[in-house]
Parts: C-alpha cells; sequence; structure tokens
C-alpha cells in the first residue's frame, strides 16, 4: 500500500570543520575524524585570520528540497561536501547553523528516525549470517510484528530486492566467500528498508560496483519511489546516461555551495546561458563537472534570478530563472501519521536479549577460527602445561615451580585473546549503525553478549583446568578445584572484556594490539611476582592495586596453599615452613582473602563490560558535538548581516514582540519538597510543553524573519534590475532567443547527422547491391559450369555406350559368321564322307572286273 509521502527540505545548512593539526599524540586514540569548531568560526567572524586558515567550510547555505515519490542525486567532485550534506539529514552530524523541514513542519529528529532509513557507503553487515537472517533479525529488532507477518515482510522484501536466488547464501566479505557486491548492498538497502520508511537516504549506493549492478540498483530504487511514495535523497560520482534519466532532480554541489538544483535539462540551459558551448552527445552532468574549474577561473556569472535561486531556496527557486517551469510544486504534502513509528522501542529488553543471543551464538559458532582453533588451543596447551609441571612434589621446589606455572597461565591466558580483536572491532560498527536508528538497547546488547560469552568460556576453562589440574598434582579437595575452575572462568571473562573495552576505544587492530599488550606487560610487572609489593616504589604502588593480574595470582595462592596441612620444608621432622606461613610472611590472607579476590575480579568484570558499552553510546554517537559538549543549534551570522537585520525595521518589531513574548511567559517555579511525585510529574510535563512551545514560537520568529530578509533581497535585486534598465522581458527575450538558436543549432546539427546516416545508408545499399550483383554472376557461372560440365559426361557417357553397342554388334557378326562357317565346313565335310563313301563302294566292284 503506498503511504502518505514526506517532503524533506533543508535550508541554510552550514557545517564547519577544523583542519589544523592535532595537539598532542593521543588524539589518534579518538575515532572522531573532524570536530565542529564553534570556536573558530566566532574567532573567523572577528577576523582572527590564523585560526582562519585552520577552518574549512564543508558546506555553505546549502538548499534543497525533495519530493515524495522522486529521487534527488546529490552530484559534485570529490570533496564537495555529499556525503555530509547527507549526515546532516540523516541527523547523524549536527550543522552550525540552518534547518530541516519535513512536509513544512520543523523536522523532530528522534521521530524522522523512525521513519527515515540511511544507508552508508560501506556495507556494515555480519559476513557469517545469510541474506535472509540478516533482513529476519533486522525486522523482529525493528519491528512489533507476529512471527507470520515478520517472515512474510522478510520475503516480499527479499523478493522485491531481487534477492530470491541468495537468501540462503551467506553475506560474506574480504575473508569469507559470500555474495556479490552489488548484492550485498542491496542486503545494507533492504536492512533499512524493512521498516517500510518514508525517506531513504543512501550514501553513493553505486560505488564499488560495475555498470549493470549499478544500473540495477538504481532502476530498484526508482521503482521503490514511484510504487511506495518513498523520498528518495542519494549521492553519487559521475552516473551513466541512463542512471541520469532516473533521477527527478539533482543537486550540484562544488567546495560546499549549490552550483545548480533542479533538473538536468534545466542544467544544460543553464550551461548555454553561461556562455558555453554544449558539446554533441555528450554527458551534461559529467561536462558540468569538468567545467567547474574552468567556470571559476574565467568568472563566469549567473544571472541574478539564479543566483538568488541559490541563495534563497525557499519559495524562490528555479521558478525566477525559468518562469514557465512548474519544478518546485506549492502544494502542501500530507504528513505522516504520528502513532504508525512510536519513538520508543520495538522490543522489551527481554525480547532484544532473546534475539541478539541468538543472533551472537549463530555468529560464534559459525567463526571456526574463534569456536574451533579456541577450543583446541585450550585443550592442548592444558595438556602440554600439565605434562611439563607432572606430578610436582610438595616441597620448596614444586612450591616455586606452582607459583611459576600460575604466572605462566596468567600471563598466557590474558595475553593470547588479541585474535577476537577484528571481530569486536567489526561487532562495533554494527552496534553504532543499529543503536542510532533505535533498533535496541545497549544495555541489552552488553547483557546478550556476555549470555553468549560466559557459557563459552566455561567451555574453555574446564577443556584448560580439568587435565591442567589433576596433572600437575595442585590441591586434592574437590572445592579446590571448583576454585581453580572459578578463578579460570574470571581470567577467561576478564581477557574478553579487556579486548572488547579496547575496540570501543581504538579505531584499528593495530592501536588495538598494542593497547592491549602495554596494558598486559604493565599488570604482569606490577602483579607481585616480578617485583614483590614492599619493594615497589610508592609512587607506582597505584598500579600494583590496579593490575589485572594481582587478584587472580592471590587466588591461585590462597587456594593452593591455605587451609592445608603441606610442609613444604622438613629438619629433623619439624616443619620450618609451610604453605600457611608462606603466604602469612607476603601478606595473603586466608579465606577472607579469596572472597574479596572473587569480588574484586567480578567488579573488574563488570567495570569493563560497562566501559565499553557507555564509550560507543557517549563517544562515538552519530550525532557530533562541539567541543563544549552541546549541540550548536543556533543559525552563526555574519556581520553585515546582523548590520542588515538591525536596520530592518520588521526585524525590530519582531525582536520586540519576541521580548515581550519572553517576558510575559511566566517563569518556572521551583519545585517544592512537598509536591507527590504525581505532581512533580505534572509539573515537569507543563514545564516541557511550555519550553517546547516557546522554542516553537522562536522557530517561527526565525522563519519569519528569514522571509523577510528574502523579500529585501528580492526588492533590492529588482531595483538594481530597473536601475540598470534590465527588465524581466528583454530576459525573456534573451533566453528564448539564445534557447532559438541553441535548438536551430541543435536542428541543423541532426539534420546534417541525418544527411551523413542516409549518406551512409545509400552507399552502404550501394555496396550491397553490387556484392549481389557479383555474387548473381560467379553463382551463374558456376551454373553454367556445372551445365556444361553435365553435357559434356552426357555426351562422353552417350559415345561410350555407342561405342559399347557397336562392339557388340561386331561380337553379334563375328560369332554368326563363326556359326556359318563351322555350318559350311560341317557340310563340307559331311559331302567330302559321302564322296568317300560313295568311292569306297564302287571300289570293289572295279577290283573284281
Amino acid at each position: 500500500m503506498k503511504k502518505k509521502g514526506c517532503e524533506v527540505e533543508a535550508i541554510g545548512i552550514n557545517y564547519t570543520i577544523y583542519t589544523q593539526k592535532r595537539q598532542t599524540p593521543f588524539n589518534f586514540f579518538s575515532r572522531k575524524q573532524h570536530q565542529k569548531c564553534l570556536r573558530g568560526v566566532q574567532e573567523l567572524e572577528k577576523g582572527n585570520n590564523d585560526d582562519a586558515k585552520a577552518i574549512r567550510h564543508v558546506l555553505k547555505d546549502v538548499s534543497c528540497r525533495a519530493k515524495s515519490g522522486e529521487i534527488l542525486a546529490i552530484v559534485g567532485p570529490s570533496g564537495a561536501g555529499k556525503s555530509s550534506f547527507l549526515e546532516v539529514l540523516a541527523g547523524k552530524i549536527e550543522p552550525q547553523s540552518g534547518s530541516i523541514f519535513l512536509n513544512q513542519n520543523p523536522v523532530d529528529k528522534a521521530r524522522f528516525k523512525k521513519i527515515s532509513g540511511y544507508v552508508r557507503q560501506k556495507d556494515t553487515l555480519f559476513p557469517l549470517l545469510t541474506v535472509e537472517e540478516t533482513l529476519s533479525f533486522s525486522a523482529k529488532l525493528r519491528l512489533k510484528l507476529p512471527a507470520n507477518e515478520l517472515n512474510t515482510r522478510v520475503k516480499c522484501l527479499i523478493q522485491e530486492l531481487g534477492l530470491e536466488h541468495v537468501a540462503g547464501a551467506r553475506i560474506g566479505d574480504d575473508r569469507i566467500r559470500g555474495i556479490s557486491g552489488g548484492e550485498r548492498r542491496r542486503v545494507s538497502i533492504g536492512v533499512e528498508l524493512i521498516h517500510d520508511p518514508g525517506v531513504l537516504i543512501l550514501d553513493e549506493p553505486t560505488s564499488g560496483l560495475d555498470s549493470t549492478s549499478a544500473l540495477q540498483i538504481i532502476d530498484m530504487l526508482k521503482t521503490m519511489a514511484i510504487t511506495r511514495g518513498r523520498t528518495i535523497i542519494l549521492s553519487i560520482h559521475q552516473p551513466c546516461f541512463r542512471i541520469m534519466k532516473l533521477f527527478n532532480s539533482i543537486l550540484l554541489l562544488a567546495n560546499g555551495t549549490i552550483l545548480h538544483h533542479g533538473t538536468i535539462e534545466h542544467l544544460s540551459l543553464r550551461l548555454i546561458l553561461m556562455g558555453l558551448e554544449l558539446p554533441l552527445h555528450v554527458n551534461i552532468l559529467e561536462f558540468a563537472i569538468e567545467s567547474i574549474d574552468t567556470i571559476q577561473k574565467h568568472n563566469h556569472t549567473l544571472l541574478p534570478q539564479s543566483a538568488l535561486m541559490i541563495k534563497n531556496p525557499g519559495k524562490f527557486t528555479l521558478q525566477q530563472l525559468f518562469q514557465e517551469s512548474q519544478l518546485i510544486n506549492e502544494e502542501t504534502l500530507s504528513m505522516y501519521v504520528g502513532n504508525e513509528f512510536p519513538s520508543g522501542f520495538a522490543n522489551s529488553s527481554l525480547q532484544e536479549i532473546v534475539i541478539l543471543t541468538i543472533r551472537f551464538w549463530k555468529i560464534i559458532y559459525r567463526t571456526k577460527e574463534l569456536f574451533g582453533c579456541k577450543t583446541l588451543q585450550m585443550l592442548v596447551s592444558g595438556l602440554v602445561l600439565g605434562s611439563i609441571f607432572y606430578n610436582l612434589e610438595d616441597d620448596l621446589v614444586g612450591a616455586q615451580a606452582r607459583v611459576g606455572l600460575f604466572a605462566f597461565i596468567l600471563t598466557y591466558l590474558l595475553s593470547s585473546t588479541t585474535e577476537g580483536l577484528p571481530i569486536f572491532l567489526q561487532e562495533r560498527e554494527i552496534l553504532m549503525k543499529e543503536t542510532s536508528c533505535g533498533s535496541y538497547r545497549v544495555s541489552s546488547y552488553a547483557i546478550a553478549n556476555s549470555l553468549v560469552y560466559l557459557p563459552f568460556l566455561l567451555i574453555l576453562a574446564l577443556l584448560f583446568s580439568t587435565p591442567l589440574y589433576w596433572m600437575v598434582g595442585l590441591n586434592k579437595q574437590f572445592m579446590a578445584f571448583m576454585h581453580f575452575l572459578l578463578l579460570i572462568w574470571l581470567i577467561l571473562y576478564t581477557a574478553n572484556s579487556v579486548v572488547v573495552c579496547c575496540s570501543a576505544l581504538v579505531p584499528n587492530f593495530i592501536i588495538g594490539n598494542s593497547l592491549v599488550c602495554a596494558m598486559m606487560g604493565s599488570c604482569a610487572l606490577f602483579s607481585g611476582y616480578f617485583v614483590s609489593k614492599n619493594e615497589i616504589p610508592n609512587y607506582w604502588i597505584v598500579m600494583h592495586y590496579i593490575s589485572l593480574f594481582k587478584y587472580p595470582f592471590e587466588g591461585f595462592l590462597i587456594n593452593e596453599f591455605a587451609g592445608s596441612d603441606k610442609c613444604l620444608q622438613y629438619l629433623f621432622g619439624m616443619c620450618l615452613a609451610s604453605g600457611e606461613q608462606v603466604l602469612k610472611e607476603e601478606g595473603y590472607g586466608g579465606e577472607e582473602s579469596r572472597r574479596k579476590n572473587l569480588l574484586i575480579m567480578i567488579f573488574i568484570c563488570c567495570s569493563l563490560g560497562v566501559r565499553s558499552y557507555v564509550v560507543p553510546v557517549a563517544g562515538g554517537s552519530d550525532t557530533r558535538k562541539s567541543r563544549s559538549g552541546t549541540p550548536h543549534r543556533r543559525r552563526s551570522r555574519s556581520p553585515a548581516t546582523r548590520r542588515k537585520r538591525s536596520r530592518s525595521p520588521t526585524t525590530r518589531r519582531h525582536r520586540r514582540r519576541r521580548s515581550h513574548s519572553s517576558s510575559d511567559s511566566p517563569k518556572p517555579k521551583s519545585r517544592s519538597p512537598s509536591l507527590t511525585s504525581t505532581e512533580r510529574k505534572s509539573a515537569a510535563e507543563k514545564l516541557k510543553k511550555e519550553e517546547e512551545e516557546k522554542k516553537r514560537l522562536q522557530l517561527e520568529a526565525e522563519l519569519k524573519q528569514l522571509e523577510e530578509e528574502t523579500a529585501m533581497r528580492l526588492e533590492e535585486e529588482i531595483k538594481k534590475r530597473v536601475e540598470e534598465k534590465l527588465s524581466s522581458e528583454e530576459v525573456k527575450v534573451e533566453i528564448e532567443k539564445r534557447i532559438e538558436e541553441s535548438r536551430r543549432k541543435l536542428f541543423e546539427d541532426v539534420e546534417i547527422q541525418l544527411e551523413k546516416e542516409k549518406q551512409a545508408a545509400l552507399m552502404e545499399a550501394r555496396l550491397k547491391e553490387e556484392k549481389a550483383r557479383k555474387e548473381r554472376e560467379e553463382l551463374d557461372k558456376m551454373l553454367e559450369e556445372n551445365r556444361r560440365r553435365v553435357q559434356e559426361a552426357q555426351r562422353r557417357e552417350a559415345l561410350e555406350a555407342q561405342r559399347k553397342e557397336e562392339e557388340r554388334l561386331r561380337e553379334l557378326e563375328l560369332i554368326q559368321r563363326q556359326k556359318e562357317e563351322a555350318a559350311l565346313r560341317k557340310k563340307l565335310e559331311e559331302e567330302n564322307l559321302m564322296t568317300l563313301s560313295s568311292k569306297n563302294k564302287s571300289r570293289p566292284n572295279s577290283i573284281g572286273l
């Protein structure tokens, strides 16, 4: 369902920082990269040039308006102030002056955080959680809905973000393989969209992505803006043509000042009015960014209307320069319903602890380096130490070996915890982001973290203590073993608390590692093992009492030697030295000292835990404060402005009216001790309402003064225009003339280009026709050759058949001739035989005769 829209408007935002070098070497522990410079601004107004060199104006009188269902893109070169302006809009930093309005009403920061989302440039996500788990935990922490509705919303959001195919994949980071950069950026956007905000602020959402992924991200945001009615404000470095078409308006910044606020079309017209020639087929925005230095170098000045638009971004915006344009609508957008986003937390403390505990346990279980390697390390180290100090004797040598073992255990356990520092540094960024938007209480985070780590550390203590204690042959009593186990558990938790506390104080792993090593080295030195308590100088004795090694070391000694009948040295059957005597000589007590050491260790763990979670909230909150510790909300104006205000009769009337109203307002009564709690509460609420009403009236008066000043400026500008005999009709004619000339030139260029394209098309058609003709001729030649070859083959076949037929006929004739000759020969032979037979018959007769 499309919600009522939110219109965000910023007026006269000024933000200044120090650029001078740090004066002390300890400021590198601070995580604040910039501090506001209220005192520096005052000295700058007084004319102090030395401090003026150390001041940088990040934002100078920046104003803009973002409408519902539209995308406002803040663009500009590096260092233009884009990210700082977004942080001001999101309430992360406090400007020196200026106002922010939501639906033409002063913004309430607490409620604005509930109806808005701020996506940072860096993806701060847990790499070991899946996409669905990340969005699900965010929904459970920020929404008070039944489980089935939460699951439905998460699934719908995953589908809207286009992450269905990677819903079960882990987020990943530089060390852990996971989803791609574009998909990770979508998850970051989804975390801020889970509570369906009306305003979404994004700091360079396309940074580090390829062109396709960047276009998909902006297209997704455009769809959300249209379908959901969201107001989307984002910063982007150099968008391409397709991305620029998705923006409704842009805010072009350079050196903290506005160069343009409007559409891309109006930006091109403004560049033309400045006398700059726009090349064909060029990205207008890139050309404007590249031309910033050229404009400043050649002193290209804007027309008076455009300069006035930049200075007075309220009602007097682009309508002075483009009177026919309806870029700024004066219609009032409806406000969000107040009860739709409650100002409190979505869950109770117990529900938050349960949700965060489940999330912590999943992360620890999936962190193989922390869960698997640490478990194996504790077990192996316990076995190795047990085999080295195996079955110590109950004598002075064995006692010295036990003391050395205890000192090594403390040094080993308290110094081998820095491997968890990167994890806690990563968790700190996520903690700061989630608590700044009101997802949960810091106390719930601390309790959940303790509930997860205490069982894990107990398992590690068992794996380390069990083989070590019985292999070395320490105190045989079972309660002594339980006390030893408790001491190991507290030592591990103290080391974990030290790392967490250091991660809250330092900005990176290198400084954190150095700080932990320095702390552990000094604590070991003043523990009483290397240098006894009596030999420590008086000016260093405080280090002995705050040493993290002192109390567990004494606990080990008391647990081993107190209350036992062990004799460390015999002489002629008499005990010369026992464990009790050694403890008394060193100043260690008995059971009272045992309980005292345990309580002190528990107190140290609690104090470190409180310190580690108080520091991010008190010193690293998102709202930056001034050096005096209080945000500077009053606008700082130049002396010229103050003089102009003093000369204005309307301003003086407003001052008198405000002074009378403030003098007539009843002063708050002092609290009477006889009042009941209900009466005190009602009185406090009444005072609070009076203060709010007074602030509202003061803000209205300042807004009215601002409108009057704007009207005065406009009147002076009009007078100046009249004196220079420059009427609005001439400006309009000049603008139309330049626009017509640019259009004519553009049409000529288009016609030339079309003619060139037409000639190229004709040439290409001719080439294609010539090529087809040649292909046809070659094909005809090939067909003719084939036909000739076929005819030749047929002729040869016919000749061959004729030859074969002639040969067959000759053979037949030869056979027939042979048959005739054979018949003739046979006939001759028969005739010869007949002749011979007749001769033979006639021969006897002749003989007889």
